[in-house]
C-alpha cells in the first residue's frame, strides 16, 4: 500500500529523476539494495529525499567537519546520496557525531614526577606491590631509564590516563605509529603522548593488574 503519491508519477518524471541518478554513478545493484534493505535504512532514504531538516543538518555537519579526516565529498544533494550509499553515509555520520562527542574516560588517576631516576629503579625493583605480588624490573626497563631520552619531572603533578583501542580512534585497519601516535591527531580526542616518566608511575599506581597484561604506552 502506497503512503504517498510516488507511484502516480509521470513516466518521464520518473525517467528523468532515473537520467540524473545514473549520470552520479548509480546502478541497478544500489536500487536492488535499498529494496533488500532494512527499515531504518529505508526511513533514512525517505527522509533525505524529503529534506527532513534534522537529518540534513547532520548531513552537513559531517560535509563541514573535514578536520576528523570523515571528507563526504559525495555528501551533495538529496537522491543521488541515499540511493547510491544510503547505508554507508549513515554509518559515516553516526561515526562522525560519535567522534566528536567522543571523550575518553579516565582510567587512572595518579601523580606524576618528583622523582629521580634513581629513586624510581629503587620503587620498582624488589617492592612489595600489595596481594603477595612483588615488582620486578626487567634489564630491559631499566635500560630505557638510564637513557638521556628519558626525561623525569622535577616536580610532582596529578596526572590523568585513558586507554583506547585504535577503532575507538576511527582506525578500521591497521593503522602506522605515525599516523596516531602524535599529539596533533589525538588533541582531536582531548588526549596526548604519554612522557617517558608515566610509564613507571602507572606501573606504580596499577597495583591490580592481571597477570600476563601487557599495555602499550603511546610515547615518543
Amino acid at each position: 500500500m502506497s503512503n504517498g503519491n510516488l507511484v502516480r508519477a509521470q513516466f518521464s518524471e520518473i525517467a528523468s529523476t532515473i537520467e540524473i541518478l545514473d549520470a552520479e554513478g548509480v546502478t541497478p545493484e544500489d536500487f536492488a539494495y535499498l529494496r533488500s534493505a532494512g527499515p531504518a535504512v529505508r526511513s533514512t532514504v525517505a527522509k533525505v529525499i524529503k529534506r527532513d531538516e534534522t537529518l540534513w543538518s547532520l548531513l552537513e555537519i559531517v560535509q563541514d567537519e573535514t578536520k576528523l579526516g570523515l571528507v563526504l565529498a559525495y555528501v551533495r544533494g538529496a537522491a543521488d546520496i541515499v540511493v547510491k550509499a544510503a547505508a554507508p553515509a549513515v554509518d559515516k555520520i553516526i561515526e562522525k557525531v560519535e567522534q566528536v562527542a567522543k571523550k575518553f574516560a579516565v582510567w587512572i588517576r595518579t601523580k606524576v614526577g618528583g622523582l629521580t631516576k634513581a629513586q624510581i629503579v629503587e620503587k620498582l625493583n624488589d617492592t612489595d606491590a600489595g596481594n603477595g605480588m612483588v615488582f620486578k624490573l626487567s634489564d630491559y626497563a631499566r635500560n630505557l631509564l638510564d637513557k638521556k631520552e628519558c626525561t623525569v619531572k622535577e616536580k610532582a603533578e596529578e596526572a590523568e590516563f585513558a586507554t583506547a583501542s585504535l577503532r575507538e580512534l576511527g582506525f578500521k585497519e591497521t593503522p602506522t605509529t605515525k599516523e596516531f601516535m602524535n599529539n596533533e591527531f589525538l588533541a582531536k580526542f582531548d588526549l596526548e603522548l604519554c612522557r617517558p616518566d608515566d610509564g613507571p608511575s602507572i606501573r606504580l599506581a596499577y597495583r591490580d593488574q592481571p597477570n600476563g597484561e601487557w599495555l602499550p604506552i603511546a610515547m615518543k
